[in-house]
């Protein structure tokens, strides 16, 4: 079980909901990282992807290059997977065209440097770009057409269930 900071802008105190994954496969405590969220086409669940970052282990940072999904209203973690490329910490995270989440900027491990503390800006030189609904990276963008849109990940309905939104190409 891990604890989930909330914010309820109602009473503009915040509060902590207990979060459950698959396996007990929690994420590490993290800093750093990007992060966006999706709703499923009813409003019935919504995702928050979130990527990378910088975990603080034991006193012993280090870059994270994973990727975790936490569904509301059912505070579930569900493991994507990692990133085809370097570890990302500090970079920025976007929705686009609408079912990819675009990761830029940032900074990565310098490579086969031992010090934990040494990185490198990836500046503009590295895109990432992750299909929200295949939990696939990619490396062609596809613009937005009926084939593209949001669906929530067969992953996420086999652990929160609901009904998968089949892809329907004219």
């Amino acid at each position: 079980m891990s604890l989930v900071r909330v914010y309820d802008i109602a009473s503009g105190a915040w509060g902590a909901q207990e979060a459950t994954s698959v396996n007990d496969d929690d994420p590490h405590d993290r800093k750093d990282f990007c992060a966006v969220a999706m709703s499923a086409q009813d409003r019935s669940s919504h995702q928050i992807y979130f990527y990378g970052g910088l975990s603080d282990d034991s006193g012993t940072s280090h870059s994270l290059d994973d990727v975790w999904i936490l569904t509301l209203p059912s505070f579930q973690f569900i493991k994507v997977g990692n990133s085809h490329e370097a570890a990302r910490i500090s970079g920025t995270c976007s929705v686009i065209s609408p079912q990819y989440l675009l990761a830029y900027r940032g900074l990565s491990r310098v490579a086969g440097d031992t010090e934990p503390e040494r990185y490198s800006s990836l500046g503009d030189a590295s895109l990432a770009l992750l299909d929200l609904t295949d939990l696939k990276w990619k490396t062609e963008y596809t613009p937005a057409n009926a084939s593209t849109m949001y669906r929530v990940p067969r992953k996420v309905i086999e652990v929160i269930g609901g009904g998968y939104v089949p892809l329907i190409v004219p």
